[in-house]
């Protein structure tokens, strides 16, 4: 009514315009697969030489036309959805055997008090020149104690954009459920109270998160070069300084208990990963142990815990895009004079992987679900770059083998897979079975009769047959990363290992076309010593992984 009323202002045109011909110009192209049928959806609705521009196109302020949307815009003309479960008809959807009944408004609507519209958008930037450049692979900016700044500059992707990654670690982050359950509330909250403030920041492209890992949490900025550093002030800022509303609280709390609760409902492979990891990486917390840690807490728990949080900070941090070294120092030195962090690395516990069993042993996960499974895991022998070279090469070979037989051959299940599966630095290989009809014991006694069958191929392979593995595991290892926040992610998960290195991936590359039958042939029997299965039957009781996880030692790092 108002816009009825008043009229569209040019400047909101004008606005939106500017929007679209940056979101145009900068666009990401991803994989192709899903380009391809976009691109024939356009072909049927624009001519040729619109296909790519036509959803961004804005030639100039139509008033007459817009005039006539406005007055087709009233309740007279609105059809409002409810759907609740208090719903109750007698007609029912003949396609999802859902009830659902139509009903004209019984009161006039009452316009909500309060609504206006927005202001100029101050996140829009002005300054989208690209800037030369490139640098191989991030170098260390600043180096303190307290404070560790990557960067490097990128411009292979043609945008004026940067990825920010900023990591938070508190020593008490994951030390118990109750500890863990506050970590990921305050990083909930964060993102929660940023939502409504933050919204013409992605409407401009810009965009944060929060989320929370054992160490504490990142925050992550992504977006136009121009305009990051408000948005970087208004996240530290809110985190620091914004009151936390009791109704915050429950709605995230609610959120994760949700999650949390639901979770023997989940995907069975995705639960089955997800008890592997409780495992055999520590501290880790399971879904019920964060549940009912949860329960005991309240709001003033998550007020002192972000008060603590905040006091003793260690902090890596990394910039990856189309910016230079000064203007990332002046960013980072924003981060830390605004945090002040005061421990260093060492007073972070680290995550560690552990060693499996020397016994054969069978856990089971926490799981609703009426489908069976095994996931096997085979663990490396130590932490080395070969050694991960050479399991990347053995699941390689495995993979198609192991798919053809179980699924293709014996149709044991609809969800057949062998693949490199690493904890951390420890190399591992993971072969898994989902099926709706035959049990977890029938399946892994055909996971056996394929491996003994495996162990004699192996002893007949020659170097010859390995060549074409070995290549395809370079070739993926080497592939070309298709976006600035795929390539700043990789990186950035590299700082998470001990030994920071950011060739690691184009050094197990070439390590992969120096593996050996013979070496495959001396690792085999150390791997099938070196198991853990996960397997699940409809009605399972799960497993004591904790107990497990409490009694098994480091794994080997050399």
């Amino acid at each position: 009514q108002q816009i009825r009323d008043t009229g569209l202002a040019e400047w909101r045109y004008d606005e939106q315009k500017s929007l679209s011909e940056q979101a145009f110009r900068f666009q990401q192209h991803g994989p192709p697969q899903p380009e391809a049928p976009r691109l024939a959806m356009s072909l049927s609705r624009y001519p040729v030489e619109d296909v790519q521009y036509a959803a961004y196109r804005m030639d100039g302020m139509d008033s007459e036309r817009q005039q006539r949307y406005l007055d087709a815009l009233t309740q007279d003309n609105m059809l409002r959805f409810y759907s609740a479960p208090d719903v109750e008809s007698d007609t029912v959807s003949p396609w999802f055997n859902t009830q659902w009944k139509e009903q004209p408004p019984t009161a006039t609507g009452q316009a909500l008090s309060g609504l206006a519209l927005p202001e100029p958008n101050p996140f829009i930037a002005s300054d989208l020149t690209l800037q030369g450049g490139q640098d191989e692979q991030p170098t260390a900016l600043i180096e303190t104690p307290t404070f560790t700044t990557w960067h490097m500059q990128d411009s292979r992707f043609n945008t004026p954009s940067v990825e920010w990654r900023v990591s938070l670690q508190h020593p008490s982050a994951s030390y118990s459920a109750e500890e863990a359950v506050l970590t990921r509330l305050l990083a909930g909250w964060l993102n929660d109270s940023l939502n409504e403030p933050l919204y013409p920041a992605r409407i401009a492209g810009q965009s944060f998160s929060a989320y929370a890992h054992a160490r504490g949490m990142t925050l992550s900025f992504s977006g136009w070069r121009d305009g990051q550093t408000p948005l970087i002030e208004q996240a530290i800022e809110q985190l620091q300084q914004a009151d936390i509303s009791t109704g915050a609280f429950e709605r995230v709390r609610y959120q994760l208990q949700r999650e949390w609760r639901n979770a023997p409902q989940a995907s069975l492979t995705g639960q089955a990963s997800r008890a592997l990891g409780e495992a055999l990486l520590t501290p880790q917390w399971s879904t019920a142990e964060l549940l009912e840690a949860s329960q005991r807490l309240e709001k003033r728990h998550l007020e002192n815990f972000r008060q603590r949080f905040l006091d003793d900070l260690y902090i890596d941090a990394m910039a990856v895009g189309n910016l230079n070294a000064e203007q990332a120092q002046e960013q980072a030195n924003l981060i830390r004079g605004a945090l002040t962090p005061r421990l260093t690395r060492d007073d972070i516990p680290p995550l560690t992987p552990l060693e499996v069993s020397s016994e054969s042993e069978i856990l089971h996960p926490h799981s609703t679900r009426e489908e069976s499974l095994v996931l096997r895991y085979l663990q490396g022998r130590d932490t080395s770059v070969e050694e991960q070279a050479r399991l990347s090469v053995l699941a390689q070979w495995l993979d198609t083998p192991f798919y053809q037989q179980l699924r293709t051959e014996e149709q044991l299940g609809y969800i057949v897979n062998a693949g490199y599966s690493p904890m951390l630095e420890a190399p591992g290989i993971s072969l898994i079975v989902q099926s709706p009809d035959v049990d977890s014991s029938t399946i892994a006694e055909r996971m056996d009769a394929f491996m003994e069958a495996a162990e004699a191929r192996l002893n007949t392979l020659s170097n010859g047959e390995l060549a074409a593995h070995r290549q395809a595991v370079h070739d993926r290892l080497n592939q070309r990363d298709t976006s600035l926040p795929s390539m700043a992610n990789r990186y950035w998960q590299a700082t998470a290992l001990d030994e920071v290195r950011f060739d690691r991936r184009e050094q197990l590359a070439a390590l992969a076309l120096d593996v050996s039958v013979e070496e495959l042939q001396s690792l085999w029997p150390e791997l099938l010593s070196r198991q853990l299965d996960i397997r699940f039957n409809p009605g399972d009781s799960p497993s004591d992984i904790a107990t497990y996880r409490e009694a098994r030692t480091p794994f080997d790092t050399r």
